[in-house]
């Protein structure tokens, strides 16, 4: 399966701390097995990915964070309005997606406070407070953190990534397989899986010519709600904690959770 493999192998060599999302050392225990799914680049409507999605997680009362683009979410506000609604979490992916490390100040904050507005619209609740950001590629510079913290803002970390955008529909179930192994050895963790992908103006083109040409493609994200739904039921039989939509705390992370995350 190609770039299938984690990114966690560098951590031990790179202060990957200071310009990345990721947090190799974001692990549970024994004895508190905690786990968040994160979901980028949506919302998707093509093959009603994302709300095939919402339908497994409420099958599961497992509540997530959905990073989303602005532009996407300018194109399907309702399927945003349907995760705000639902109870999850909704999180700033910036307005366009695109490589964010390398952008200008005024360009930052205009990225973010777009994807923001496009957010708030959407749910119609102009006064949310969206508290985390994701930059585009997950990667950033330490002197861009004051951009978002700013605006009360903080990154949402992650434990490890599988490249999964770049995963096929036949490949579906080593990914589960490999996936839920990587979840049980760090008793937990925080993790980046995909509903969309931030080149969304060319997901269905590529989509129709693969299957014209009777070929799979990894636009094609039809398998994620079904893998999700594999992942959730093994998780869940193994004693691993995962937020709940009927909390008490619609679209935020419990106490527990936050302090896992950020140690408050």
């Amino acid at each position: 399966m190609r770039l299938l493999k984690s990114i966690s192998l560098f951590s031990s060599i790179l202060p990957i701390k200071n310009y990345s999302i990721v947090r190799p050392q974001l692990k549970g225990n024994s004895t508190f097995k905690p786990v968040l799914l994160t979901f980028d680049d949506g919302p998707n409507q093509i093959d009603s990915v994302t709300m095939e999605l919402l339908s497994v997680l409420k099958k599961h009362n497992a509540k997530v964070c959905f990073c989303l683009i602005g532009k996407n979410v300018k194109q399907y506000p309702h399927i945003v309005k349907q995760m705000y609604l639902d109870g999850h979490i909704l999180g700033n992916h910036g307005h366009s997606g695109d490589v964010f490390i390398f952008k200008k100040k005024e360009k930052i904050l205009m990225d973010i406070d777009a994807c923001n507005v496009a957010i708030c619209e959407a749910i119609e609740n102009i006064g949310h407070k969206i508290d985390y950001f994701r930059p585009g590629y997950g990667a950033y510079f330490k002197t861009q953190k004051h951009h978002w913290e700013s605006k009360s803002m903080r990154i949402l970390p992650v434990t490890d990534f599988f490249f999964d955008h770049k995963v096929k529909p036949s490949e579906m179930e080593k990914f589960v397989l490999q996936f839920t192994k990587k979840v049980k050895k760090n008793n937990g963790g925080a993790y980046v899986l995909h509903d969309g992908r931030n080149e969304h103006h060319k997901i269905n083109s590529k989509i129709t010519t693969s299957r014209l040409q009777k070929k799979i493609s990894d636009y094609d994200r039809t398998w994620v709600p079904v893998a999700v739904d594999k992942i959730l039921i093994e998780l869940k039989k193994s004693g691993f904690i995962i937020p709940a939509l009927d909390d008490g705390l619609p679209n935020q992370l419990n106490s527990e959770f936050k302090k896992f995350l950020f140690g408050e």
